[in-house]
């Protein structure tokens, strides 16, 4: 199912971000104990574990009464706590207009660990700063998470034209750049969907995409495919009338020719209806199995990142820790009352896209959490929304953890090192104070987070709210609304 180069490339992406930070190599055994610990694969818990870990790897994972702690480990009791591996937020865009590295850092690396996000997938953002911030993450423990990114997006802007030798030299760049995968712009010429695809295939790059409005059969059986992003243009693909019918009708209601409005003035042609509502009459959810069958079938990924979708319609309510006035760079304005119909429309939307997300689930579709979070979102936080409502949507809350832990390992091809809390992982853990099987939801309780090896208590962490609180405030300064 999936193709053997993406699995080579992103163990060695993966490993080149160094585990055991050179601060950290003399540091003792840090031994927690009494521990419950979350198998994600497997939706269970096994009780009263205690686990080893030092130089930024887990060394032994085993019952507490037989496990022997060595002389000098810092030992940590976890008596009543539950342990999951880091959480990743597999689309964001965190490279933004400050005029330094540093000062990203301390705004989205502290609130990103503060909430137990321990890896993140950049989607399109400038190279130069990205590599930067990465770096102040490798050589200070306990200041950014993992980080993979695509430098910036491949693609024409704003309607020109591009060829195959564009993207061909977008791609080169992107590499020298650092770049671990490719994203394509959100409108990409479909016609050189299956080129581009054999040039990230040659390139040893994952290409990750917007859902085309094009048929999806180059893309779904293509060498060279990561994951698509967002749920837009997926409900036309599974509607009663085909795809490509419905996005001319789209363009032909936005964009009418002078021909076609003389049609209509003469009655001799009908406007097509208005797209909002064609789209929601039309859902057809006999197809929605069979194309997410084969989605799934594919071995394609999709990120939902509902929090994006919730962020248009607004009809369901997001935990106030997720739209904290004093830790989002900028603060949501109140927006105006709609009217019953605008309200219904809004509701009729949600209910489009987690009707999506409960046949793609039901299809067995690979899924990855991902918010693609805007500045009126508190980092990290907005992941945890970013499952609940996963959650609400129709997916247990095992099915959900594994969408921003096991999942990302099994993208990334790299589950021998992240994924699961087991002996010979990289160290990134997160305790939370309740039971996230329970209750996905139960992962804003973050009691202790350990990043590459280093643990960070829940002193360190407000430590870290704290600085992000006063970054963004410097944040905001220099970004002033326009």
């Amino acid at each position: 199912m999936r193709s053997g180069f993406v699995h080579a490339l992103f163990i060695a992406a993966l490993l080149t971000l160094p585990v055991a930070p050179a601060s950290a190599q003399d540091e003792p055994v840090v031994a927690f104990i009494n521990a419950t610990v979350v198998d994600v694969e497997r939706g269970a818990l096994l009780r009263n574990q205690s686990i080893l870990t030092s130089r930024g790897r887990i060394d032994h994972v085993g019952p507490a009464a037989t496990t022997r702690i060595p002389r000098g480990a810092t030992s940590v009791d976890l008596a009543g706590r539950f342990v999951i591996p880091g959480l990743w937020d597999m689309h964001v865009h965190i490279a933004g207009d400050a005029p330094d590295a540093a000062t990203l850092v301390e705004y989205y690396g502290s609130l990103f660990l503060a909430n137990g996000v321990t890896g993140v997938r950049d989607a399109g953002g400038d190279a130069a700063r990205l590599n930067a911030m990465d770096s102040i993450g490798t050589s200070r423990p306990g200041a950014m998470p993992r980080l993979i990114h695509a430098g910036d997006k491949v693609g024409p802007e704003d309607g020109r034209s591009w060829s195959i030798d564009q993207a061909q030299a977008a791609i080169t760049s992107r590499v020298h750049a650092g770049a671990k995968y490719v994203k394509l712009v959100p409108v990409y010429p479909a016609d050189l969907f299956k080129q581009t695809l054999g040039l990230c295939a040659a390139a040893k790059l994952q290409c990750v995409a917007h859902i085309p409005a094009a048929d999806t059969g180059t893309w779904l059986s293509a060498p060279g495919r990561g994951s698509y992003e967002h749920l837009f243009n997926l409900s036309e693909h599974v509607s009663r009338v085909p795809a490509t019918k419905l996005f001319d009708s789209y363009r032909e209601y936005d964009h009418p020719t002078l021909l076609q409005r003389v049609l209509y003035k003469l009655r001799l042609r009908h406007k097509p209806e208005e797209p909002t509502l064609l789209r929601f009459a039309v859902r057809d959810t006999t197809k929605d199995r069979a194309f997410f069958s084969r989605v799934a079938s594919s071995g394609t990924w999709i990120t939902p990142t509902l929090v994006l979708h919730h962020h248009l319609t607004e009809v369901v309510d997001l935990p106030p820790s997720a739209v904290d006035s004093q830790l989002v760079r900028k603060p949501a304005v109140k927006a105006a009352p709609r009217t019953p119909r605008q309200q219904e429309a809004a509701q009729s939307w949600w209910n489009l896209w987690t009707g999506v997300v409960r046949a793609m689930h039901a299809a067995s579709v690979h899924m990855l959490a991902g918010t693609d979070f805007f500045e009126q979102y508190v980092p990290g936080a907005v992941l945890q929304a970013e499952l609940g409502l996963l959650q609400q949507a129709g997916m247990s809350a095992a099915e959900v953890l594994r969408t921003a832990t096991l999942n990302p390992a099994r993208y990334f091809g790299a589950t021998d090192s992240l994924g699961s809390v087991t002996a010979g992982r990289v160290a990134d853990l997160v305790v939370l104070r309740r039971n996230p099987l329970d209750d996905v939801r139960h992962v804003s309780e973050v009691e202790m987070v350990m990043t590459r090896g280093h643990l960070l208590r829940r002193r360190a962490l407000d430590s870290l709210t704290n600085v992000a609180r006063a970054s963004v405030r410097r944040l905001r300064a220099q970004s002033p609304a326009k």
